[in-house]
């Protein structure tokens, strides 16, 4: 029988409890007049904002339990009751109720009906490969094992063989969370399908806020329809809540920036920081958004003729002390390796003023690092490329247009000296699926048949990049059988992991879970010990110049607590590690003795 049902009832638990408390808290916010499609978003970022310093706090104190996650989520959900006036409630449910939605949706016209029929279909199949327990390299390397490390060792604590270990955490509370209640697949739509919707509505808050309903959906759909969105929702990674969160900061921070002077509640910017220091917690690419928000606090005050120091103080103040949570993980991560931040300096990219250009190109076109992953690799698509520039063909342009694309060019300026992911780049992407569809919208009322045309070529990109997909992720691996309980997590394994060559294969797999707990593995540079259920540590890739005598290795080997080794032939002829000790067959026959071998994947005991 599927097993997911329970999953999802979980999740929307969570959901439900987060919306309520959050909404508890909006309340009480000097915000102002606000949106449904703003209270919406706003209320289930609180909630989720609030999950996550909790989940901090007691990971911190080591009280994780499967008690502990219930009574907190039960806690919440109480507390989002209690805060809730009936007719309040009423009045949500009524104003914004199906009957609402469906009467916009019979006069919207066929271009916009055909764009949430894509988005729907989009949503339904990030939820299926969010069922299935994911083989995404980084997720099973990283974020999901420090996750379920947290969650089985009952706090937050040192995953050294994670190669995650030392970096910002606060997305995977989410993930933990969800180890906590049940389990990898709730994990995985706690961390990643939620945040990805989420992220999505705030999207469509921030279009439906500035400009219309139109462009609002037409960028939702051109945003989360991106082939590197489609990819992360198969993961367990952490980038789709960093986003969300992230444009949850954005959209704070433009309702500040962009009311009339006089006008402007400082509510919005302790909003704006908290957001972004639970963003910032998640991934230090937020200090790329924290930057350019500060350069727009010092431009609004300037031509206000409000750049005073104490206006300037009570300014960053304001948005600054409830950032600084983030600062707790830049601390741990300092006492763990003695660097607070992650540059990615070590990653490749490109270079000089053409290399910008050449990057957003290959990033829309070909994939994320074309250099590295060769054309198809997670690309954003055209959309944005496309529709963007046009808007030098439109005349009277919404003043508010030439700010967002200010604030774009600031954060991807930083983001192009920075990590040139899309993944890194995901809220800026945001905005401009935002300024692609305030375009097309334009050109749809000037020039209803270009502006058609333009819908309907979107779309097309779209379900054929929804296609490409869902062959991945539903063809090459074969989810399917695990959703529907036709197969159990074991077999799951052993059919797809035949298709993994990078990881252990099925046949390792299932041995290493006989060895003893305090096992300790040792690999060359790509693996993940997620499914071995054992530490696995990379980067024992040593040749003869790093440590000249083999004796020598292995007293390394010995010393560092390693009592296993895997090796994989693949990774040993794709990365040229044939030099190194371990895939030395005089060593391995010395110093080693073989365990089990099957389709060039063997695993030794260290003698």
């Amino acid at each position: 029988m599927p097993t997911f049902p329970l999953d999802i009832l979980i999740a929307l638990f969570a959901v439900v409890a987060a919306w309520g408390v959050g909404r508890g808290i909006l309340r009480r916010l000097p915000l102002g007049n606000t949106t449904w499609a703003e209270q919406a978003v706003l209320a289930l970022g609180l909630g989720l904002a609030l999950i996550v310093l909790l989940m901090m706090v007691l990971g911190f104190a080591g009280l994780y339990s499967q008690l502990q996650a219930w009574l907190m989520l039960a806690g919440l959900g109480l507390a989002g009751v209690v805060s809730q006036a009936k007719g309040d409630l009423a009045g949500v449910v009524s104003a914004n109720g199906a009957d609402a939605v469906w009467r916009r949706l019979r006069t919207a016209g066929w271009p916009f009906l055909l764009l949430a029929a894509v988005l729907l279909v989009y949503g339904i199949g990030y939820l299926a490969a969010a069922l299935a327990p994911t083989l995404e390299g980084d997720s099973i390397a990283g974020y999901l094992l420090t996750a379920r490390e947290y969650a089985r060792q009952g706090g937050i604590v040192s995953v050294d063989y994670a190669y995650t270990n030392t970096y910002p955490a606060n997305g995977q509370m989410l993930s933990t969370l969800g180890f906590l209640l049940r389990g990898q697949v709730l994990a995985q739509i706690m961390v990643v399908w939620v945040p990805g919707l989420l992220g999505a509505a705030t999207v469509y808050a921030l279009g439906r806020r500035w400009f219309s309903r139109r462009a609002a959906l037409f960028a939702v759909v051109v945003w989360y329809g991106m082939y590197s969105v489609g990819y992360l929702a198969a993961s367990g990674k952490i980038d789709l809540a960093w986003a969300a969160f992230d444009l949850l900061a954005i959209l704070a921070f433009a309702r500040w920036y962009f009311a009339r002077e006089g006008e402007r509640s400082w509510g919005w910017l302790v909003v704006a920081g908290l957001f972004l220091g639970i963003a910032g917690g998640t991934k230090q690419a937020s200090l790329f958004t924290a930057v350019t928000m500060a350069m727009g606090i010092a431009f609004k005050l300037w031509r206000d003729g409000s750049f005073r120091p104490r206006a300037i103080v009570q300014s960053y103040l304001v948005i600054g002390l409830p950032a600084a949570v983030a600062l707790v993980w830049v601390v741990r991560s300092y006492t763990l390796s003695d660097a607070g931040f992650f540059t990615g300096e070590e990653l490749p990219g490109e270079t000089g003023i053409t290399g910008y250009f050449r990057v957003l190109w290959d990033m829309s076109m070909l994939g994320n690092t074309s250099s590295t992953e060769g054309p198809a690799g997670k690309p954003i698509g055209p959309s944005v490329l496309a529709s963007v520039p046009l808007v030098l063909l439109l005349r009277d342009v919404d003043r508010r247009l030439w700010h967002i694309l200010a604030f774009c060019g600031l954060m991807s300026a930083m983001w192009y000296f920075g990590v040139q992911r899309a993944r890194h780049f995901l809220p800026t992407l945001g905005l401009l699926s935002l300024v692609a569809g305030y375009v097309v919208m334009s050109f749809l009322d000037r020039k209803p048949r270009l502006g058609q045309a333009l819908v309907t070529l979107v779309a097309a990109a779209l379900v054929l990049n929804l296609a490409v997909w869902a062959y991945i992720n539903f063809v090459s691996i074969q989810r399917a059988p695990y959703i529907l309980g036709m197969q159990t997590k074991d077999e799951y394994l052993a059919e797809n992991l035949l298709e993994q060559g990078w990881y252990p294969n099925h046949t390792v797999t299932s041995y290493a879970l006989g060895l003893p707990q305090d096992a300790r593995i040792a690999g060359l540079s790509v693996g993940s010990g997620f499914y071995l259920e054992r530490p696995l540590y990379t980067g024992w890739a040593q040749t003869p110049a790093e440590v000249p005598d083999a004796a020598a290795f292995y007293g390394l080997l010995r010393s560092s607590g390693i009592t296993h080794v895997f090796i994989n032939d693949f990774v040993v002829r794709q990365r040229h590690y044939e030099q190194a000790w371990l895939a030395q067959p005089p060593f391995q026959a010395e110093y080693l003795e073989q365990l089990v071998c099957d389709n060039g994947q063997c695993l030794y005991a260290v003698r």
